[in-house]
């Protein structure tokens, strides 16, 4: 099992090369988002501290990606945790559902 530490890690390196592949494969870009933001939920669903989180976006040395990662924790953390793991794993599914619709309804959006 990752520790919380490890996890956070895998998360940040996952959506840096996320974000870095995001131009080349525009259609994945929501997916990436989409993903990025039921990790971070499924930490805060974990009992991550959320000054860890934070502290973990704000090492990011790209901007757009810093600026992702602070946006979607302070909105997981403001969200219930909850203590049953079927109701964490839904809650982490749904944050990242809510996420990837936001997402392309902004693309949808730009595209016109």
């Amino acid at each position: 099992m990752l520790t919380i530490n490890k996890f956070l890690s895998t998360i940040v390196l996952t959506a840096s090369l996320a974000l870095c592949s995001s131009s080349a494969y525009a259609d994945d870009f929501c997916t990436d988002q989409a993903e990025l933001a039921t990790s971070i939920m499924q930490l805060r669903q974990m009992g991550a501290p959320v000054s860890k989180m934070i502290k973990a976006a704000n090492n990011s040395s790209d901007e757009r990606l810093r600026k992702l990662m602070v946006s979607y924790t302070e909105t997981a953390y403001n969200r219930e945790r909850y203590a049953t793991k079927e109701y964490q794993h839904q809650a982490a599914v749904d944050f990242g559902t809510e996420v990837y619709n936001m997402c392309k309804q902004v693309r949808r959006t730009s595209d016109r």
